[in-house]
């Protein structure tokens, strides 16, 4: 049975898709069918439903290739054959190594069809970041034991003999997908809802690899959710268009689980499309009528920043119905920005809603009122940070800062504000957000120990700051000093280890923070390094060592790279790093550099 593959354009001049060339009505609420597991949902979808389409790829030259539930379903039963003659049995861990494609997909299905347990990480970097890749890897192979790695068909060889390299003999199969899907089938293994989907990897970590467990019963329940956010429920003739990676949980889960799971079609991109050139996701919306989409911050500033007249003419984004905005701080002005330059181009006033999750409960957690005008609280900075209470001032005011509500916790879900010594907050007092519900994971997978720290009686304690006001939950800081750039978390402390180890910075005097870019609408990076060296030519040589560190360990380069004098880092008396302090250092040097005009802020 052949995809059907369409080239299209996604730019001016862009033609519907054959498949949505007419608006198509409104149609009743997209609702979930009576089943408990993934694996009968294939087999209920693929039945009821054969011809339907499951999604739509876009891939780097814009073509578009359509798969249906039936066809999803062969090649998934192919594939999982195809594991099964390899020795995979129920409760295995298979990991799934590969760019958005319909064979990511048909891998995650043919796990599910086995009672197999996926889990998917970034796809391998051929060349000279492959080393990399296996570097960031290698924790989450020890973490999850997997039998087997299935990774893109041209990447076998290569990725077989860095895993040999790095980890010798104990290391998993390693196979392509052309390789696995021969003849046979596999029936639905007769999983239980408590039994575990898949593995979703906390994002960003790498240097303490932590796997979150995600059981059919708590997906299906948080997709629920998801498709009746901000009390508007999905629709049938809905569509959701993403290009975020499948290995993030906005990608996978809101994106990707929570439109199949009732039967709304998902159309999918490469998040290199995205960033390359980011009116293409918009022209993607305009091609295939899309009314649903999530997306981090970054990228919708992205867009203003990218934003070019020519390149938008005659882009229509009227069937846009749900800008979902979430995974890292909803900054007030990119909204107002985003709202007012795309309305000449159909984008509704009040599509924004911005919303609050984490992967260890699923994806969501809370979510805006869908329809609404977003709910900005200007407050103080001052008494925020001095007493912990977010004081409302004016707009104009000197010591003003503006936070974005996240709305309300979804259906059957609660959340609470906690002060340091675990006792509740009232409105206005800010703490550690905290929550529960039937979404809550069970804890790290064979981590028992990450996982008491974090569940308390039931409760999530998120290590995010914020505070509640009518209900309402407001994200105002993080407890941890983990970095956010777009949309993934990255911690300080696996960049610093990295760049104490190279030769002439001192050890252990090394500090990673972020500081919030309203250019970008995510995270700037600055490393700050100590030395005794003063050479212009051996910091530059320095600095470009440092920035090679940091994007080998988290796959990133800083934004701001700086050499400093010993003695110059803040730290306590116990030899912790004051973070804000090294914060206002870095804004002072940036300060300097520019001649006194700062472009970034915390």
């Amino acid at each position: 049975m052949e995809r059907q593959t369409t080239q299209l354009m996604l730019g001016p001049g862009a033609v519907r898709h054959p498949d949505r060339r007419e608006p198509l009505p409104p149609g009743a609420p997209a609702v979930l069918p009576p089943v408990s597991t993934l694996g009968e949902l294939l087999e209920y979808r693929a039945s009821a439903t054969p011809a339907a389409v499951f999604g739509y790829f876009i891939d780097m030259e814009e073509r578009v290739t359509r798969v249906s539930w039936r066809e999803l379903r062969l090649r998934a039963g192919r594939l999982a054959a195809g594991l099964r003659r390899q020795g995979v049995w129920p409760g295995d861990r298979i990991l799934l190594s590969m760019q958005t494609s319909p064979e990511l997909l048909e891998g995650f299905f043919a796990c599910q069809l086995l009672g197999a347990i996926p889990c998917l990480v970034e796809a391998p970097t051929l060349g000279r970041g492959l080393k990399a890749w296996g570097e960031r890897l290698v924790p989450k192979l020890r973490v999850l034991e997997p039998c087997a790695v299935v990774t893109e068909e041209g990447a076998v060889r290569e990725v077989t003999d860095l895993l040999t390299e790095l980890l010798g003999q104990g290391r998993p199969s390693v196979h392509g997908v052309q390789e696995l899907s021969g003849e046979g089938d596999v029936p639905a293994h007769p999983s239980r809802p408590e039994d575990l989907s898949f593995l979703q990897f906390t994002s960003g970590t790498t240097l303490a690899a932590r796997a979150v467990t995600c059981t059919h019963q708590a997906l299906l329940t948080n997709a629920r959710c998801v498709a009746g956010s901000g009390g508007q429920q999905w629709r049938q003739s809905d569509l959701v268009l993403g290009w975020l990676p499948l290995f993030h949980d906005m990608g996978l889960v809101a994106t990707t689980l929570s439109a199949i799971t009732h039967g709304v079609p998902v159309a999918l991109m490469p998040p290199a499309a995205f960033i390359t050139r980011p009116l293409r996701w918009l022209w993607a919306m305009h091609v295939l009528r899309g009314s649903l989409s999530f997306a981090p911050n970054f990228a919708y500033q992205l867009c203003l920043k990218r934003f070019q007249e020519q390149e938008a003419q005659g882009l229509d984004l009227s069937s846009w119905r749900i800008a979902y905005n979430g995974a890292e701080f909803v900054h007030a002005d990119t909204v107002r920005h985003f709202t007012e330059r795309f309305s000449d181009y159909g984008f509704p006033a009040n599509a924004f809603l911005p919303s609050y999750g984490m992967a260890e409960m699923v994806v969501a957690a809370a979510f805006h009122e869908a329809g609404t005008p977003v709910i900005v609280d200007t407050i103080s900075r001052s008494r925020l940070a001095r007493d912990g209470r977010a004081v409302p001032i004016p707009e104009d005011a000197p010591d003003a800062i503006q936070v974005v509500s996240v709305g309300r916790a979804v259906c059957g879900h609660a959340v609470q504000v906690r002060g340091e010594d675990g006792r509740v907050l009232g409105e206005r007092e800010q703490g550690q957000i905290a929550l529960r519900g039937p979404s809550l994971f069970h804890g790290y997978y064979r981590d028992p120990e990450a996982t008491r720290e974090v569940l308390k009686d039931q409760w999530l304690l998120t290590g995010d700051m914020g505070y509640l006001v009518d209900g309402r939950l407001y994200v105002s800081g993080r407890c941890k000093d983990l970095i956010i750039r777009g949309g993934e978390n990255y911690h300080p402390y696996l960049m610093e280890g990295a760049v104490s180890a190279v030769d002439k910075v001192r050890e252990g005097c090394v500090a990673a923070v972020g500081l919030a870019n309203g250019d970008t609408g995510t995270e700037d990076i600055a490393i700050v390094f100590e030395t005794v060296e003063s050479d212009p030519e051996v910091l530059r040589k320095l600095r470009q060592q440092v920035e090679e560190q940091v994007r080998r360990v988290s796959g990133l380069r800083p934004d701001h790279v700086i050499a400093a004098p010993p003695r110059t880092i803040p730290k306590t008396s116990s030899g912790k790093i004051r973070r804000g302090a090294v914060r206002d250092f870095v804004l002072r040097h940036l300060a300097t550099e520019r001649g006194g005009r700062i472009a970034v802020g915390h």
